[in-house]
């Protein structure tokens, strides 16, 4: 990350820390009895101000978006804002009207006595809104910019590692084996790329389940006015969309296809690998081998997957450990009552 990104996620998140505190500052006692976080200490039933947990949540989300960036090896948060200004001064305006049309659709339905205290409250609050949803549609932007610029740093150098083994003027079976064995390599190294391609993804996926976590098990919980059951099932939607969608782009965009290209490569230089000793025949077969087990969809999985990848991998099995636990337990089946003792 850049010196001049991670000022401006600081001074972002001052800002955000600034407008939400105001906020719950105007509002006073409205949203004490609306957006308190409630907790138990022993058998005691406690409360503290709502604005702790949504400090919480901006200050979590810009240490994502700083993740991300650090994941993403070719794009920054300054590139994107450098590259789409006027996308991100659109993206910008959208998510403020988003934000202040239901804050205000969220006061005027608020009782009487209510509604001008709410209106100020909401007047405030929609800028610390604004800031926290374009940091998240920034990350988005980051996420596609980062996959774009793999897809065409992936096909531009793809052609000179097929064309090393595909070469009609080399007929020396010594010759092509030493192309071969540079060529894989060089394969080996491209298909890796696929890796850091999919960090940023695994990085916001992970943050996603992360956060899901907090809410369901700790006292965040009560900032949802809505159902948070509802949200956590649906940001965990979300992210397995963005996996899927990353994921697939890249098997069927050009991963597949370079392997596809370069088992015909090997296949051209297969009569020719033939009039040579064993040893290159034995090598030769072992490439075609391993090329084709990384085309199937095992292969991929375990080829995109990283740290980041397990990462998000183990959160998301806390969180649906944490979901069963939540459940109601199953009513009793009648027959139990029917048994005699």
């Amino acid at each position: 990350m850049c010196g001049g990104c991670t000022l401006i996620l600081l001074i972002a998140l001052f800002l955000a820390i600034l407008f939400v505190t105001t906020s719950y500052w105007v509002a006073g006692d409205v949203w004490v009895r609306r957006h308190s976080l409630k907790y138990r200490i022993g058998t005691s039933e406690r409360q503290c101000s709502g604005a702790i947990g949504e400090i919480f949540l901006v200050s979590f989300g810009a240490l994502l978006l700083y993740f991300v960036d650090r994941a993403s090896n070719a794009i920054s948060i300054f590139d994107v804002l450098r590259e789409y200004p006027w996308q991100s001064f659109m993206g910008l305006v959208l998510v403020g009207s988003i934000a202040y049309f239901h804050g205000m659709r969220t006061a005027m339905k608020a009782p009487d006595d209510e509604k001008p205290v709410l209106i100020k409250t909401y007047l405030v609050y929609g800028a610390f809104s604004s800031i926290f949803f374009f940091g998240g549609l920034l990350m988005v932007g980051i996420l596609i910019a980062q996959s774009h610029t793999d897809y065409q740093t992936f096909n531009a150098v793809a052609p000179d590692i097929l064309g090393r083994i595909g070469e009609q003027t080399l007929t020396d079976p010594d010759l092509i084996s030493k192309q071969l064995e540079i060529s894989f390599l060089d394969a080996q190294t491209l298909l890796a790329s696929v890796e850091e391609s999919m960090a940023p993804v695994f990085v916001f996926v992970a943050g996603i389940f992360a956060v899901n976590l907090a809410i369901r098990l700790t006292p965040l919980r009560s900032l949802f006015v809505s159902d948070a059951i509802v949200w956590t099932h649906g940001s965990t939607f979300v992210a397995l969309i963005f996996i899927l969608l990353a994921g697939g782009m890249i098997y069927v965009g050009y991963y597949s296809v370079f392997i596809d290209d370069y088992l015909q490569s090997l296949a051209n230089i297969k009569e020719t690998i033939i009039r040579s000793d064993a040893e290159a025949i034995q090598r030769y077969s072992e490439i075609v081998l391993t090329i084709t087990d990384q085309k199937s969809l095992v292969g991929f999985i375990s080829r995109m997957s990283s740290e980041w990848g397990g990462l998000a991998a183990l959160l998301g099995l806390a969180q649906w450990i944490s979901e069963q636990f939540s459940k109601p337990e199953a009513p009793q089946s009648p027959a139990d009552d029917l048994i005699e003792i």
